[in-house]
C-alpha cells in the first residue's frame, strides 16, 4: 500500500501489510502523520464506501473518489451535494464517450473545483496505473525469492528508482521528437534494457560522459506506436486471483442472460 504523488509523478510512501483491506491500509498510513492540508487524495472505485468517506471527512482530508454507478449518492443531477445522517458529500457525473463517471468529493467550491477541474484531478491518477504497468512488465516480482519484508521493500524501492531514471531519460529525449505523431512514443522497455547493460554501472561509478550518453541514446531510444485510446477487456490468466474469479462469474452470468434471451425469443 502506498501514496503516490500524481502531480510530481513519484511515490511518497510505501508500506507492506499482511491484509488486503486497502481502506484500512491507507488510514493506517495517514493517521498521526504530517499535515495534509495542501493535499487532495484521489481514489478509484475500490475505496468507495460511506464509512470510508466519512472517516476522511472527520480527519479533514480532502478527497476525490470515483464511486460505483449503483451508489445511493448517484442521482440524475450532474453536480449536487448529498446528505446522509451526519455525513455529506458532493457528487458529480460526466461522460467520456459512452462511459459515465461518478465522483464523490468534499471539495464544495463549484468555482474553484468545477466539473472539468475535478475530472482532470481524477484522471491524473492514471499515472499510477502507468507506473504499475511499467513495473509489472519490466520487473518480475512474481518470481522473487526474497523472503524478508525489509529485503522486499528495498527491492521495490530500487525498481522505483530505476523507473524514475527511465522516465527522466525518456522525458529529456522527448523534445527531440516533437515532430512525430501523438500515437508515437519512446519505448521505455528498451531504455530499461540499456540500463542493465552498462548504464547503471557507469552512473554509480561516476563514469558517464557525453560520448557514452550519445551512444546510449542512439542504441536505446526507440520510437514505437502506441494504441492510445484503445480499449482492451481486462483478462486475468492466473487462477486464484480476484479478476480471474470475477471474469469467470461475469462470463457465466452473461451466458445465462444470453440463454434466457434466446429462450424468450424462441417462445
Amino acid at each position: 500500500m502506498g501514496i503516490y504523488n500524481v502531480t510530481r509523478n513519484y511515490p511518497v510512501d510505501l508500506q507492506m501489510v499482511e491484509h488486503k483491506n486497502e481502506r484500512k491500509a491507507f488510514l493506517d498510513i495517514v493517521t498521526g502523520r504530517k499535515d495534509f492540508s495542501n493535499t487532495i487524495f484521489v481514489f478509484d472505485r475500490g475505496f468507495d464506501g460511506h464509512t470510508f468517506l466519512r472517516k476522511l471527512e472527520k480527519m479533514n482530508l480532502k478527497y476525490v473518489c470515483r464511486i460505483k454507478s449503483n451508489s445511493s449518492f448517484v442521482s440524475k443531477n450532474d453536480d449536487a451535494v448529498h446528505y446522509k445522517k451526519d455525513f455529506k458529500t458532493r457528487v458529480i457525473n460526466y461522460k467520456i464517450g459512452n462511459k459515465t463517471y461518478h465522483l464523490a468529493t468534499n471539495l464544495y467550491d463549484i468555482h474553484e473545483f468545477s466539473i472539468p477541474i475535478l475530472k482532470q484531478i481524477y484522471h491524473e491518477r492514471w499515472t499510477i496505473e502507468e507506473s504499475f504497468k511499467y513495473m509489472k512488465n519490466n520487473f518480475d516480482f512474481g518470481t522473487s525469492e526474497l523472503k524478508s519484508a525489509v529485503a522486499i521493500r528495498k527491492s521495490i524501492y530500487c525498481q522505483m528508482l530505476i523507473m524514475k531514471l527511465v522516465n527522466l531519460i525518456a522525458k529529456t529525449n522527448q523534445s527531440r521528437f516533437k515532430h512525430i505523431k501523438s500515437n508515437r512514443i519512446i519505448n521505455k522497455k528498451t531504455i530499461t534494457d540499456g540500463f542493465y547493460k552498462g548504464f547503471l554501472f557507469r552512473l554509480f561509478s561516476n563514469m558517464l560522459n557525453r560520448r557514452f550518453i550519445n551512444s546510449f541514446n542512439k542504441n536505446y531510444i526507440v520510437i514505437i506506436t502506441t494504441n492510445k485510446g484503445k480499449f482492451n477487456p481486462r483478462v486475468c490468466v492466473t487462477s486464484g486471483m480476484k479478476w480471474y474469479s470475477k471474469q469467470y462469474t461475469l462470463g457465466r452470468m452473461k451466458k445465462k442472460v444470453e440463454k434466457e434471451d434466446a429462450t424468450t425469443e424462441h417462445g
